[in-house]
């Protein structure tokens, strides 16, 4: 009996081990993925370019396309600070 508990204790070492394993892959993988948000945001417009500030927070905007509602297919400025603050403005076509 005390072979079979012996047995158990080294089979639950070693899952602990793989979960550790794989727990350091997904940590990796996700510093990733999380690179190309990084690098998006410095691809922002600067401030040199005419682009407006965020009427609510004073932050650059970018210009998005209405997707849903009355405006849909008609482009609107938006603030980069979303979704802390959801400022926007119209945009002259």
């Amino acid at each position: 009996m005390n072979d079979n508990n012996e047995e158990l204790v080294r089979l639950a070492k070693d899952f602990l081990a793989l979960i550790e394993r794989a727990n350091k892959i997904n940590r990796s993988k996700y510093k990733d993925y999380k690179k190309p948000a990084e690098t998006k945001r410095k691809e922002l417009p600067s401030e040199d370019e005419n682009v407006p500030r965020c009427p609510k927070c004073g932050g650059v905007m970018v210009k998005r396309m209405a997707k849903k509602g009355p405006m849909a297919g008609h482009p609107f400025w938006a603030c980069t600070g979303y979704p802390k603050c959801n400022g926007t403005a119209k945009c002259e076509e």
